[in-house]
């Protein structure tokens, strides 16, 4: 019986992820920073990565992002989608010049700290991520009844826990294993 709900969970998990968008979320490691003069937070003065939508980390070295680069952005054809956390305080000069593809530029209320020192995608706390892990965080988007590290759980750093931050789990647990 507990086999059957472990596979039903796992197909639903593989279902999901099928029928979803492709929509990509960029990883912290994707912008590149510099601290700001006075040394209470940072500027984001790049983006190396290639997806198209994009979320811009609120919290950078336990400081906030307060700051958009002069040309952080300026020239990426990719972008379509850019959201911003309500820590930025100033987006600089040709910030996003020539971004063609960009439509939609929106922002989302950062966290109040910064988030805790942990494993991303640790939900059970066991000091590593595993198939638990996996497996609790689907019960989770699924609805069950499951109790959760909310902090290691929210990858893409948005301030909610979705189904793009299984997403994030699912890609940071194979590229882990292929390591290995």
């Amino acid at each position: 019986m507990r086999m059957a709900k472990w596979m039903r969970c796992v197909l639903l998990g593989l279902a999901l992820v099928c029928l979803l968008p492709v929509y990509a979320f960029a990883a912290a490691s994707d912008f590149t920073f510099a601290e700001t003069s006075d040394g209470t937070g940072y500027i984001v003065t790049g983006y190396t990565g290639e997806d198209a939508s994009i979320t811009v980390p609120d919290w950078y070295e336990s400081k906030p992002v307060t700051e958009i680069g002069n040309g952080a952005f300026q020239g990426n054809t990719v972008l379509t989608n850019v959201k911003l956390p309500s820590t930025i305080t100033r987006i600089g000069a040709a910030a996003f010049k020539n971004c063609t593809s960009l439509s939609q530029l929106s922002s989302y209320d950062a966290a109040t700290e910064p988030p805790a020192e942990g494993i991303p995608g640790d939900v059970n706390d066991s000091d590593a991520l595993d198939a638990d892990d996996i497996l609790m965080m689907m019960q989770y988007n699924a609805g069950w009844d499951v109790t959760i590290n909310e902090l290691n759980a929210d990858l893409d750093g948005d301030g909610e826990i979705t189904i793009a931050d299984l997403l994030l789990m699912l890609t940071s647990a194979g590229e882990a294993a292929a390591q290995n």
